[in-house]
């Protein structure tokens, strides 16, 4: 599979997702809601976490393709520390000792990146400025997967910066598809326009 077909792959399970949101808040003729409350929290938090996650297979696909000496869509190819390799042996060198390799952490990503890019690469020059973007999407995720109090506070504070009010016991669906004060964009909208830019110039590299 070639970067541009990676690239394809995260957009249209993204684009699948998003249809989701609107779907889950129709309404019949007489206005009301065709699913109820819960309903419309469990499709519009489990289309979060798939996106999420197309956005950690985008990252995972794109760095082991570089590393096994794909070229990028603009026909690059990144210079690597590794000598050619397939894409099975690729995985097994990023994940070293590892389990596996936590792709929602920017900062791992970065290293890994430095490591067998060197100190410039696509995901340098594009995961540096949006690292504020993940950490916070990586918050939203914990708090839409699994709640406690840690994850409760995180993400009530999260909330309160980026809807410019104090918020509490804040639920992610609704979260996710409120308008951004002075903005034109959801929360949801916004971070699927920033996933998007950083997808393609990672791709197009």
């Amino acid at each position: 599979m070639s970067l541009l077909q990676t690239l394809t792959e995260f957009r249209n399970s993204v684009q699948e997702n998003n249809l989701n949101f609107t779907s889950a808040y129709q309404v019949n003729i007489a206005g009301d809601y065709i699913f109820d409350k819960n309903i419309r929290v469990l499709i519009t938090e489990a289309s979060f976490l798939k996106i999420f996650i197309s956005w950690e297979r985008f990252l995972e696909q794109s760095f082991t393709k570089y590393l096994t000496g794909k070229k990028s869509i603009t026909n690059n190819r990144l210079s690597s520390c590794i000598k050619r390799i397939d894409m099975n042996r690729a995985s097994e060198i990023v994940k070293g000792t590892n389990k596996y390799i936590d792709w929602s952490n920017p900062d791992i990503i970065l290293r890994l990146s430095k490591l067998y890019f060197g100190i410039t690469n696509p995901y340098t020059d594009n995961l540096n400025p949006i690292k504020i973007d993940l950490f916070d999407l990586r918050t939203i995720r914990n708090a839409a997967a699994h709640l406690s109090t840690t994850t409760s506070k995180s993400f009530d504070s999260l909330a309160s910066r980026i809807l410019k009010e104090n918020k509490s016991s804040v639920n992610v669906a609704d979260f996710v598809l409120t308008m951004i004060p002075d903005t034109t964009d959801t929360v949801i909208d916004y971070y699927i326009n920033v996933l998007d830019i950083t997808a393609e110039n990672i791709a197009n590299a």
